[in-house]
């Protein structure tokens, strides 16, 4: 038979087991992040090798093909935040 908890113990049980949670759900926020972290740096590998291909570095022009991927970057991320503010609006 299973021996029961005193009662004493009942009020800090949900605090405890509460906080568990939260460690549990930032724990998990924490990961995603993580792993966006990752994708979003390898997406900017993808993206500078083509612009390397495509926009090849000669000596003295280097800014001017990073000014274009900085700007094709900002550009992209503008059209995709403005997309999934629409998308999020919409689902509510």
């Amino acid at each position: 038979m299973a021996r029961r908890k005193p009662d004493h113990f009942l009020p800090v049980a949900e605090p405890v087991r509460e906080t568990g949670r939260e460690v549990v759900d930032r724990m998990n926020a924490l990961a995603i992040s993580a792993f966006g972290l990752i994708a979003a740096l390898a997406w900017n590998s993808a993206i500078q090798a083509l612009f390397d291909k495509y926009f090849p570095i000669e000596k003295g022009e280097g800014i001017i093909a990073k000014l274009l991927y900085a700007l094709f970057v900002t550009i992209t991320v503008v059209i995709v935040t403005l997309w999934l503010s629409k998308l999020s609006r919409k689902n509510e």
